[in-house]
């Protein structure tokens, strides 16, 4: 390869076109790099058990993220109950001025809100993007609780079925 005229001006050599080489250390650690990204990228893309704790655990760190949901849930305070009643389990999202917690629970613990239905139906609203609401009115889905109070956290209800929904689960 003969010398470029830049050269002597005192810029480097062009690149051999052949490729980067690396030596042994600078090697292991772009192959390290490469396999922590690919773990992480599947642990972001793994899917969880829709309707179990992992997915209420997520969706509830997914809420407090959430902008739509801080700005919309400031002033709301109120324990809503998800049951599936073939399964014989519930999850309790407590809200308390738009904070909100979740754990596993009882289906006879006393909540303001109460929705209850089979497993099938509560997945409808996970895989066929079926809403809460329609399937209340439907009778497919049975609420419990004071319709009056109810009505002013349609926003609410909205924004947690949304956020649900962008999570990858199983079914």
């Amino acid at each position: 390869m003969s010398p470029s005229p830049l050269t002597g001006l005192g810029y480097p050599r062009a690149r051999s076109k052949r490729g980067a080489r690396y030596n042994s250390s600078e090697l292991d650690a772009l192959r390290a790099k490469v396999f922590s990204d690919l773990r992480r990228s599947r642990a972001l893309g793994s899917h969880v058990q829709f309707f179990s704790d992992a997915y209420f655990t997520e969706l509830v760190a997914r809420l407090q993220k959430d902008p739509d949901w801080i700005k919309g849930a400031a002033r709301v305070t109120a324990k809503l109950m998800m049951t599936v009643t073939d399964r014989n389990e519930a999850h309790l999202l407590d809200i308390q001025a738009g904070n909100v917690t979740v754990r596993a629970t009882k289906p006879d613990e006393p909540a303001d809100f109460k929705f209850e239905g089979p497993y099938e139906v509560w997945a409808r609203i996970g895989k066929e993007r079926k809403d809460l609401n329609s399937l209340v009115l439907q009778g497919k889905i049975k609420f419990r609780g004071s319709l009056a109070k109810l009505l002013p956290l349609q926003g609410v209800l909205v924004r947690v079925e949304a956020v649900a929904r962008a999570i990858p689960a199983e079914f």
